[in-house]
């Protein structure tokens, strides 16, 4: 059975006030204190993001449903990830250079597959197998560096830069930057006849930015980015949060038996009052629109909040459906806020 594991550099938990807020800073270089434009500012996970100006000034607007860090990228710098960014103003943020090289060499190298077999596995892995993905197209691809470990029967992506790739469908330009990608597979075979390349499990790590194509068709966009969000684990964290698991369509097995949700996931309070602690007593079966998913945890609890965001992400494990929903499937975690 495939399962993947699907992390990204959200849920600052802090004290917030429920109403929007704006940050301002200024980002130098570490080295010369000179001012830095165009760096890349943007709450992970979101579409709200912002550019420096000539002077390395930014500001930015959030409000209490963003729990995502904030990053800060630019080119040639290491990435900074500041997650207690409430309650401040005026930030001074310092950039350190980049001095890590990547290998040409290992580029093209021959590690048991060609570029070409390992770039359609990270096509398939990263983005994913459904129509959603399959209306996606990876700008850089020439900035991936590919290694394929044949004793380990494992292939590890990585990239200078962020990948950017455009998605038709959902009507996104996304900026995912790796900060881990790495696939396990069970069996690798190769012959002149056929490839096998059976997965075990995929692990991906990193930071993400939306923002709508240049020639966005709302339309488009509304009916294909709501499929996507319905059967999505945003979607079923917030259900649960919300006491809305039976509303939005959710079943819970236990195993061939359907079972109340609460027999199952235990929901307890939070010291803080708009998170609520998650656990469950044996791994979970879901299904949602005769699509099946397993979901279990490697920790005895995690929190969650009720715009989907949750904790302890790398110990959350789904298989089955939402295991398949990858990058090329995905919507924000400020999608459908307003509703």
């Amino acid at each position: 059975m495939r399962y993947f594991i699907f992390t990204l550099l959200i849920f600052s938990i802090g004290s917030f006030n429920c109403h929007s807020q704006t940050i301002t800073g200024t980002v130098l270089d570490s080295n010369t204190q000179q001012p830095l434009e165009a760096v890349s500012i943007y709450f992970d996970n979101t579409t709200i993001g912002t550019t420096t100006n000539a002077e390395g000034k930014f500001s930015i607007s959030y409000n209490d449903a963003i729990k995502s860090v904030l990053i800060i990228s630019y080119l040639g710098y290491q990435k900074e990830v500041i997650s207690n960014y409430r309650n401040q103003n005026n930030m001074t943020v310092l950039l350190k250079e980049s001095f890590d090289s990547l290998d040409e060499v290992v580029v093209n190298a021959d590690d048991g597959l060609t570029r070409e077999q390992k770039l359609k596995i990270f096509r398939r892995e990263f983005l994913g197998k459904s129509t959603f993905a399959n209306s996606c197209t990876i700008l850089n691809e020439k900035d991936l560096v590919l290694r394929y470990y044949k004793n380990e029967r494992k292939l590890y992506a990585s990239s200078k830069v962020p990948v950017i790739f455009q998605n038709k469908s959902l009507q996104y330009e996304v900026s995912y930057d790796i900060n881990l990608f790495e696939i396990d597979f069970i069996e690798v075979k190769i012959t002149k006849d056929y490839e096998i390349f059976d997965v075990r499990m995929v692990t991906y790590e990193g930071s993400v930015f939306y923002k709508n194509l240049e020639n966005y068709n709302e339309r488009t966009a509304t009916r294909n980015r709501d499929k996507a969000y319905k059967g999505s684990v945003i979607e079923f964290f917030r259900a649960i949060y919300n006491n809305e698991l039976k509303t939005k369509g959710y079943q819970i097995y236990d195993k061939k038996f359907l079972v109340s949700p609460s027999d199952l996931i235990i929901i307890t309070p939070n010291e803080h009052p708009d998170l609520k602690k998650l656990s469950l007593k044996k791994p979970i079966t879901i299904i949602h629109n005769k699509q099946g998913s397993t979901m279990k945890l490697n920790v005895p609890e995690i929190l969650i909040d009720k715009y989907g965001n949750y904790s302890n992400s790398t110990k959350v494990e789904f298989s089955g459906y939402m295991a398949n929903q990858r990058v090329g499937d995905l919507v924000p975690l400020d999608y459908n806020l307003g509703k």
